[in-house]
């Protein structure tokens, strides 16, 4: 399973903060894979794991017919062991874009993959941990105001669904001279916790189409999108008179 990032500025921040390269203005795409460990039915069947790390960065193919050094070998940002933790995944791979999203960047963090790898179980912890990371950031700093709202789509057989309404119907996607593509008539909804947030991406999870595969019994059958907006300015300034250099969006 492919975890890839990607971050680029609402407005002029250093980039070495984030860790991006040294123009500010250019976007940054930074990719990872996950080796997924043998599922119980697989070990039961004695099948072999088909790829493993090479060190940190180099994911190789493990073909029993070739010796290792003929085998194909792919570079990445990072290359995940089947050992490896959520949370280890989360450090290094995502939690710098979520606070650099706290400090006005835009950021995007997406898995890919075939169905079964695991895309579902690592998002899931990804948005967990960085649920928590995001009001501890807000707890650390009482002189500014934070607003969070959520919106959650999912796409299914080529329709676009409401994820934060029971029953969606879909939602006819339209091209704004600003925003670029948007689904018309998409909710939001204020998130005022942690908890709540965790409650809200609880509830959206639910609403997915969901179908039992060789590889998981309630495997999610769509493509799901969570975009959170956030908003800060210094507490006790007017939403219409942000000082330069504060973050709104």
């Amino acid at each position: 399973m492919d975890v890839a990032s990607q971050d680029r500025p609402r407005r002029s921040f250093s980039a070495s903060s984030v860790g991006a390269s040294s123009n500010a203005k250019k976007e940054r795409v930074w990719v990872a894979v996950r080796i997924r460990p043998l599922l119980e039915l697989e070990q039961l069947a004695r099948e072999r794991a088909a790829w493993t790390a090479v060190g940190s960065n180099s994911l190789q193919h493990m073909d029993p017919d070739k010796p290792a050094a003929q085998c194909t070998c792919h570079q990445y940002n990072r290359v995940f062991t089947d050992c490896s933790t959520s949370a280890q995944v989360y450090a290094e791979a995502a939690g710098g874009l979520v606070a650099a999203s706290m400090r006005g960047y835009n950021s995007t963090i997406f898995a890919y993959g075939q169905t079964g790898s695991g895309k579902t179980y690592t998002m899931q912890a990804i948005m967990a941990a960085a649920a928590q990371d995001m009001f501890q950031v807000i707890s650390q700093e009482p002189g500014r105001e934070y607003i969070i709202r959520m919106a959650a789509v999912e796409i299914y057989n080529e329709v676009v669904r409401d994820l934060l309404r029971d029953n969606s119907p879909g939602l006819k996607l339209l091209d704004d001279p600003v925003k670029g593509t948007v689904a018309e008539g998409l909710s939001e909804a204020g998130v005022q916790s942690e908890q709540h947030l965790q409650q809200l991406l609880a509830e959206v999870e639910a609403r997915r189409q969901t179908r039992a595969t060789r590889m998981n019994d309630n495997s999610s059958r769509s493509h799901e999108i969570v975009r959170l907006y956030i908003e800060s300015r210094p507490a006790g300034a007017s939403a219409g008179a942000l000082p330069a250099g504060d973050d709104d969006g």
